[in-house]
């Protein structure tokens, strides 16, 4: 422990130091003006008005004060002019302020608006007021107040709203323009994550080689679909807001794919957003070729036919067909043959129309045939195999047995028996002759 006769040498060092000095008395001064400051700024907010303008003399710190001296009612008018402004003893207040400009503030927030304040006497912009037989004079806040601000006692019903106020340093109310209170901001639901995606495509064949795209996406969460690209899978390709398209494909054939990609703004960027549902692939056939290659006739005696179409057809249906039989009668038949019996023979003239649907396209083709009857049996056309010219038979003669013919005959008979003999002999001298040599 440091001794008494050093602990008095230490003061009389700071006694002797001016500097030193001169420092704790000022620091003394600031300490002094802090409090001071404080006990002011309590002073100024319990200051209690008590001249003759006051409604509740020196007014009330808080509504316990107020409770109080409005039972006491000092000056005998106190439940008639609260009463006026539906002010009841028991106050339910928080505690606020008013302004000079008018307003009426609870924790900074504006409750009430053109605020005047109610007192007994008359000043310069204020109004008379008959309250229970008596004056009192209404006054609005930029007139009556001579400070900026007045602790206020203000009463807001449940959803905020002002209803009355009571100035706290002398009792006079307040008579405001509510100001509704800012509904609460409603939670925000948690930001959605932004979806997209091309979602459907179809392929409508208007022919073979016309056809109509139809196709769609989705997109949430902020994201928005703002075209297509559609890709039409024969080299060339179309940018659109539209959601369908038809596009020919005169000059293709075969295996067709189509894509289409949709353009989606999301997070102030464009994405791509396609997949399988926006892909989709299709036969583009040949063009249609149909003939009618031959019609037959076959003859089935007494001007009886039967006739058999011959045709050929790709990338086409067969419709039937209309048969003119050439004689005036016609029919229609579904398949390739059919049967016709005339009247009588002659020539006629067989057309046979056939229908074919080429690509939605009804498209006709014709061939004929004739008929010609034979001209040795009618009954028979004329390139019927038994169409032959009748044959005559050959006449044959019998033996003649009459006296003159009996006697030629054996003339005859001799004259063939001497020329045989001649020529023995003479072959006989020949060869005589040949040997005597």
């Amino acid at each position: 422990m440091r001794s008494f006769k050093g602990i008095a040498n230490h003061f009389r060092f700071v006694k002797s130091n001016t500097l030193i000095v001169a420092s704790i008395f000022t620091l003394g001064l600031g300490v002094f003006g802090i409090l001071g400051a404080a006990s002011q700024d309590r002073a100024q907010a319990l200051v209690r008005d008590c001249d003759a303008n006051a409604i509740m003399n020196c007014g009330a710190a808080d509504a316990n004060e107020f409770r109080t001296k409005f039972n006491a009612n000092a000056p005998g008018d106190l439940p008639a002019i609260y009463g006026h402004y539906w002010i009841p003893r028991d106050l339910q207040v928080v505690q606020g302020q008013s302004f000079k400009d008018g307003t009426v503030r609870v924790n900074g927030k504006v409750v009430a608006t053109n605020a005047k304040s109610i007192g007994r006497q008359p000043i310069p912009g204020s109004r008379p007021i008959s309250i229970g037989g008596k004056t009192y004079y209404e006054t609005p806040n930029s007139a009556a107040f001579k400070t900026d601000g007045l602790p206020t006692m203000v009463a807001l019903d449940a959803q905020g709203n002002f209803k009355y106020a009571v100035i706290n340093a002398c009792g006079n109310p307040i008579y405001a323009t509510p100001v509704p209170p800012t509904p609460p901001t409603p939670p925000q639901p948690p930001k959605e994550t932004p979806k997209y995606s091309c979602t459907n495509l179809t392929i409508e064949h208007i022919s073979n080689t016309q056809k109509k795209l139809t196709y769609s996406a989705s997109a949430t969460g902020g994201a928005t679909v703002a075209s297509y690209t559609v890709d039409f899978g024969d080299g060339t390709n179309e940018n659109t807001t539209a959601t369908s398209l038809e596009h020919n494909y005169a000059n293709r054939t075969g295996s067709t794919t189509v894509r289409v990609t949709a353009k989606i703004n999301v997070d102030g960027k464009t994405v791509d957003a396609t997949g399988g549902n926006c892909v989709k692939s299709f036969e583009i056939k040949k063009p249609g070729e149909v003939a009618c290659t031959a019609l037959d006739v076959i003859s089935k005696g007494s001007n009886k036919y039967d006739f058999t179409i011959r045709k050929t057809e790709t990338n086409a249906t067969y419709n039937g067909a209309t048969m003119d039989y050439g004689d005036g009668q016609s029919e229609q038949i579904s398949g390739t043959t059919a049967s016709h019996q005339y009247a009588q023979a002659g020539n006629y003239t067989i057309t046979a129309t056939l229908r074919f649907n080429i690509d939605g396209i009804v498209k006709d083709v014709k061939c004929t045939a004739a008929i010609q009857p034979c001209e040795h049996d009618s009954t028979l056309p004329k390139d019927s195999p038994d169409c032959q010219k009748p044959v005559t038979p050959a006449v044959v003669e019998l033996p003649k047995t009459g006296p003159g013919q009996m006697v030629l005959g054996g003339l005859g008979i001799a004259s063939v028996i001497v020329a045989v003999s001649f020529y023995a002999a003479s072959r006989k001298d020949l060869l005589s002759a040949l040997l005597n040599r």
